[in-house]
């Protein structure tokens, strides 16, 4: 023993317990670094959930700056009264760490969402604009009444999505829209493509605050703008 302890400065037990972790390890030289020799899993105590949720109601209700030291004299109360098992100061620490990274990560995904929905919305707007920029060429070029009716009804159609598009992205919501705003909007746009206000047409609009998904509103705007668009035409 002793010799093996002069030879190589430790005791034959710990050459041992060495080769071991060498033998382990698929004999790779590095295992024997001492700071591979912690577990590569550590044993992570499960919160509760409801003091998760009262750590983030502290500090956001009470203040949003609160330590974790401060935060667990109000903590160990709550705990108490419902019967939960305390936590160190450490811990609540790393809640408060790991639920910044979390707000964090969502902050920089709302940021990218709002970027990406900015520049879908801009490039579809900028697609109806051209398609109904492109109709009407066509239509300034026709001498066939028929064929200009077919093209203004297109145009019109187009135009009728160009506006439910603007509204679901100006309120924010891609699943249900406001009729009342769609439908006012509709009527003004036709109003402006027919020259109506200087034929003295005018349109009194009352509407109920209904709100239908996009789906609908789509079918409903599109059946509006026949019978707004005939009016204008036929009724005057």
């Amino acid at each position: 023993l002793q010799a093996t302890n002069d030879a190589y400065g430790v005791s034959r037990s710990t050459l041992y317990e060495w080769w071991k972790i060498y033998k382990d390890s698929g004999y790779v030289m590095s295992s024997l670094d001492p700071g591979s020799q912690a577990p590569i899993k550590r044993r992570k105590r499960i919160i509760d959930p409801k003091i998760i949720a009262e750590i983030k109601r502290l500090r956001l209700e009470v203040c949003p700056n609160m330590g974790k030291d401060k935060v667990k004299d109000f903590l160990d109360p709550f705990c108490r009264k419902n019967k939960l098992r305390n936590i160190s100061a450490s811990t609540i620490g790393r809640i408060i760490k790991e639920l910044k990274e979390k707000n964090r990560l969502l902050e920089e995904a709302d940021k990218l969402n709002k970027t990406l929905m900015k520049e879908i919305h801009h490039r579809v707007k900028n697609n109806f604009q051209l398609i109904s920029s492109l109709l009407n060429l066509q239509i300034g070029g026709l001498e066939d009444n028929q064929a200009r009716r077919i093209l203004e009804s297109g145009r019109d159609r187009v135009q009728t999505l160009a506006v439910l598009h603007e509204k679901l992205y100006e309120i924010g919501d891609f699943v249900s829209l406001p009729m009342n705003l769609f439908i006012a909007d509709i009527i003004e746009a036709l109003l402006a493509v027919y020259n109506a206000v200087d034929r003295g047409i005018d349109f009194e609009i009352n509407i109920d605050n209904i709100v239908l998904n996009s789906k609908k509103a789509v079918t409903t705007g599109l059946i509006l703008n026949e019978a707004v668009t005939n009016s204008i035409k036929y009724a005057f």
